[in-house]
Parts: C-alpha cells; sequence; structure tokens
C-alpha cells in the first residue's frame, strides 16, 4: 500500500490534494449557552489539484482539549479513522450522502458529505451546563472526486507545560456562565433602516456577541457600483470602512458583535404596482422580460422603473435598423417617431424603446391597434460598454370576452415597476446600545447568588486534570460563586471568622462568576468543613451565606 501512494504521489509530481483553508472559530459564552460563529474563508480557497471543491463544514463539541470523548467512525479493521460531528451544514448543491470509492487504501470508512442542508455560520448550542469548560472545533472540508479521498481540516490543539491550552484558529475553549446581578444585554435599536435607494429587499440584523457592543454607535451601510447590482457591502462607523464582504456572504461577516443578513430582492416586475396611472377602460397590458419565441428574441431583466408618457401626436423617437432576435427568424426593428416617450425613472434619465406595429394598415407610429408591442432597450455599464441590451416588453391584452379596452391617448401614463436588488443607490443605517448593570435590578437578583457546588464532595465535573508536566497531585479543585454583581469583593471565613480568602470579580458583566480554587491567602490548601462567605457589592448590597467542603 505504501509503495501504490508513493508511486502516485510521483506520477502526480509532487501536488496533493489538500482541504480549504482553515476557517476562524469565535465562540460567546452565556447563560446555559454557547454561541459559535466562524468565517467563510474556506469558501475563497482553491485546491491546486481539485480546484473550487469546499463542500460543507463539520462542527465538534468536547469537554476534552484532545476531544477524545467524540464518537468516532471505525474503519473495516475496527481501527478509528473519523469522528462523528456534533452539526453538520454544506451547500445546497445536490452533492450530499456518503463519498464511496472502491480505492483500497481507504478501508472502507465512508465519509459523509452532508445532507443539502445549506452552509450557516453561526450556531447556539444550549445544550450545555454553567461552570463547565467545553472545547469546540469547526473544520472545512471538500467533496472529494474518484481518485481523492474527501480532505478536511485538522483540529490543532495542544497543552504547554503550565497546563495553558494552544490551539488553531478553528478551535475554541469556552465556558458557559450567568451574568453579573442586573446585567441587561445590549441590543440593535429598532430594525435595520433602508435610508436611501430603491431596493426592495430587506436586511436585517442579529448580535452575535453582545461584549462586543458598543454603546451609541451608528453605522451605514452602503453597496458597491456595478450595475445593475451591487456584488459587495461596506460597514461604515464614524466614516471608516470597517467590514466588507459579497452581499452574498453577509452571514459570515461580523462586526462588533454584529452580523447583517440581507433578503436580497430577485430582479423581476413587480405586477402589482405596474400598470396605468388612472385606468380607466384602457387597455389591459401584458409587461415582463422580452420572450418572443419564433423570433429567438430574449430580453434581461434590470431593477429599473420605466414611465412611459403617451400624447396625441409623434412626441418620441424609436430606434431601428437591426433585427429582433436572431437572424432570420426576427424583424428588422424599423426606426421613426411614436406617440409616446419611454424614461427609465430609477436612473432618471431616457431610455430606448422599439415600436413594432406588425400591420402596415395601422402603422402610423401610433400606440393604438391589437398586436403592436412596445420593447424597452438598456445600455447598461459595466456589460459592454455602449451596448443596447432589450429588458422589457409591453403589449396590448385581450379582456376576457376578447375584446380591447381603449387604448392610451395623451396624457396617459404607464409605470413599468420592478422588484430590485441592492446596489449602489441604497444605504442602510443601523445603531447599537451596549450591555450595562442597571444597580436596582441588581439589588433585587442579590438572593440569587449561589455557590455550585454546595456541598463540594471531593470534587467536582469541571476540574481540570494535572499539566502534564507534574506527575503527583490531583489536579484542580475549584468552586464558584454564581450571580455575583460586577465588581463585588467575595470573602470567606472559617468557622471561628478568621478570614481565608478574598476575591474580586473583575471579568466582563456577561459573567456573573469568580472562582475559588479552594486555597488559603498563603495558597495552602483548605482543610474540609463549613465555611461563611461575605459577598460586598458597592452601590448594590450585601449577601451572606455558607458552603460545605466533604471529603
Amino acid at each position: 500500500t505504501n509503495a501504490i501512494t508513493i508511486q502516485e504521489i510521483y506520477d502526480r509530481n509532487y501536488q496533493f490534494a489538500r482541504p480549504p483553508d482553515r476557517p476562524t472559530l469565535n465562540a460567546v459564552p452565556g447563560d446555559g449557552q454557547v454561541t459559535l460563529f466562524w468565517d467563510g474563508v474556506a469558501e475563497q480557497s482553491v485546491d491546486p489539484v481539485l480546484g473550487d471543491d469546499f463542500q460543507g463544514y463539520r462542527i465538534f463539541k468536547s469537554t476534552d482539549p484532545f476531544f477524545r470523548d467524540v464518537e468516532t467512525v471505525t474503519d473495516a479493521f475496527g481501527n478509528d479513522a473519523l469522528r462523528v460531528p456534533f452539526r453538520q451544514f454544506d451547500r445546497d448543491d445536490g452533492i450530499e450522502g456518503l463519498y464511496v470509492t472502491t480505492d483500497p487504501r481507504v478501508r472502507g470508512v465512508p465519509f459523509d458529505l452532508g445532507d443539502d442542508t445549506g452552509l450557516r455560520y453561526s450556531l447556539v448550542d444550549s445544550l450545555v451546563n454553567n461552570g463547565q469548560r467545553y472545547y469546540y472545533a469547526v473544520t472545512a472540508y471538500d467533496s472529494g472526486s474518484p481518485d481523492f479521498f474527501p480532505a478536511e481540516n485538522d483540529i490543532p490543539s495542544s497543552i504547554r507545560e503550565d497546563g495553558t491550552f494552544f490551539t488553531g484558529s478553528n478551535v475554541v475553549e469556552v465556558i458557559p456562565n450567568a451574568p453579573a446581578a442586573g446585567f441587561v444585554q445590549g441590543e440593535i435599536v429598532g430594525d435595520v433602516e433602508q435610508v436611501a435607494g430603491p431596493a426592495t429587499g430587506e436586511a436585517f440584523a442579529e448580535v452575535l456577541d453582545p461584549r462586543m457592543l458598543m454603546e451609541g454607535a451608528q453605522y451605514t451601510v452602503v453597496f458597491s457600483d456595478e450595475e445593475p447590482s451591487a456584488d459587495s457591502f461596506f460597514v461604515q462607523r464614524g466614516g471608516e470602512v470597517i467590514a466588507s464582504n459579497q452581499v452574498g456572504d453577509a452571514a459570515s461577516t461580523v462586526f462588533d458583535g454584529v452580523r447583517l443578513i440581507f433578503n436580497n430582492d430577485q430582479t423581476r416586475v413587480f405586477e402589482d404596482s405596474t400598470g396605468w396611472v388612472n385606468p380607466g377602460d384602457l387597455i389591459d397590458t401584458f409587461e415582463g422580460e422580452i420572450n418572443v419565441v419564433d423570433w429567438r428574441y430574449t430580453g434581461m431583466a434590470v431593477p429599473y422603473d420605466y414611465e412611459i408618457q403617451f400624447a396625441d401626436e409623434a412626441v418620441g423617437q424609436a430606434i431601428g435598423g437591426f433585427v429582433l432576435g436572431i437572424p432570420p427568424f426576427g424583424p428588422t426593428a424599423v426606426a421613426g417617431p411614436t406617440n409616446f416617450t419611454v424614461r427609465n425613472t430609477t436612473l432618471d434619465r431616457p431610455a430606448e424603446h422599439v415600436f413594432f406595429e406588425p400591420s402596415s394598415a395601422t402603422r402610423n407610429g401610433f400606440f393604438d391597434a391589437p398586436g403592436e408591442l412596445i420593447f424597452i432597450y438598456e445600455t447598461i455599464e459595466g456589460i459592454e460598454e455602449g451596448e443596447r441590451f432589450p429588458t422589457y416588453i409591453v403589449r396590448a391584452r385581450q379582456n376576457p370576452d376578447g375584446t380591447f379596452g381603449a387604448f392610451p391617448s395623451s396624457g396617459d401614463v404607464y409605470n413599468l415597476v420592478t422588484r430590485k436588488p441592492f446596489s449602489i443607490r441604497d444605504r442602510l443605517a443601523l445603531s447599537t446600545v451596549s450591555s450595562k448593570v442597571d444597580d436596582t435590578l441588581a439589588q433585587d437578583q442579590l438572593d440569587r447568588i449561589r455557590v455550585v457546588p454546595n456541598p463540594y464532595v471531593a470534587a467536582a465535573s469541571w476540574e481540570r486534570a494535572l499539566p502534564p508536566t507534574v506527575t503527583s497531585g490531583r489536579g484542580e479543585r475549584r468552586i464558584d460563586f454564581i450571580h455575583l454583581p460586577a465588581g463585588s469583593t467575595v470573602r470567606v471565613f472559617n468557622v471561628r471568622g478568621a478570614l481565608i480568602r478574598e476575591l474580586q470579580h473583575d471579568s466582563d458583566i456577561a459573567d456573573g462568576t469568580v472562582s475559588w480554587d479552594l486555597r488559603t491567602r498563603e495558597g495552602l490548601e483548605v482543610a474540609y468543613g463549613i465555611y461563611y462567605y461575605h459577598v460586598e457589592a458597592p452601590g448594590v448590597g450585601e449577601r451572606t451565606g455558607q458552603l460545605a467542603l466533604i471529603k
């Protein structure tokens, strides 16, 4: 087997398929939950052998820094081969199920390519216990090929000699805990507001990391200048761009603890708003993208609105001199005066049009007979400079009884309205308030202060093992004081009233926990027995209680 592998490496000129770039994972501890979010850098990486073959993400969860308690998949010989993910998200592209190969080196190990769930970039895990240390990893994987087994990121983790944990960018260590007493979580003020532009889609914002929220921060979202719709967005704070990405990848971009989600609209005619300004008994119309099958003549939907104004005399000029569709199927457009003008109201400029009059008996440049067609043309910057593109068609439509309504006359106006994705003309705004502590609420929550576990019986489930350089002893001992006010002081006394240890809450207000390693001020291990504690929180109040340490 090794000889076969070496020969294959040589035959491929030492070109190896490799996994996508490693994503960066972030973890936000909460009360009984952990929020995970990661970026989309893996999707931009290109395999030197297989090209763009990114397929999805797998998330792993463990209470062991080396993920040794994760369920595994074994090969045909009973050897551990793959870890079973806690969650998995893959592209919705029809590539799903088990990767199957007849290569004997795979040893019968099936790789799950996913279930076409669609990609996600965040996850809230509520199957956690406060105080317990958890490790999470997110790996990116590709779809493989008949010659290459799917490649997946590794999960790099190690412990230094002093017991501290060292990981790669795709691994995090986190301890969920309740917030400080009186905690009021920050938020986005109201909804994302569209302050300028014609886009008909929606934008939403959600808080992923409340610790990062800024007080009174004002954000402006602008879009790139591609036409007819924007590829990218830019988030500005104080006039400075702090985040950017493609509109379709917004979910993987987090700024100041906030993520934007765009429900971008698809360009199409908005039928509910399209029609005559004053319909009366005017003809019914059909409008939509140009699609005349017999002529092989199709149009391109553009996110622009148009206004057609009619008169009783020649006021417009149709363009012509070219074939509509593909020769020899379509007729030749004839230039000439028309009794209407077409204006692009989105860009506030005239729009070119072709007027097709099939009958020579009614060919007078007036839109006044069945079968006559108005084709709207557009010049779109950035596609092919100066080239016209057919877009929409407007034609008379029969009533249910086979008759036609009245054709337009002077003063009649027809509006063709579209649904529009975001473009350079759009601007969004949002603002945030930071998390804070309400002292009045904190006073009401003093009775929630607890010691866990209480009693402490020999050990607690969340205690860490000994560092690798220590060969004797029992490892960490720890109890937690929870729901403490921010900035409070915890004093622990023995039954004779002697001060044993003084602890200070100096962590973020989102974490109301202070841990005690069961050592005295002098660093000695405390004896088992009954102890009393006193919590003092300036401006809030005091709380006392007792705890028990049992062998």
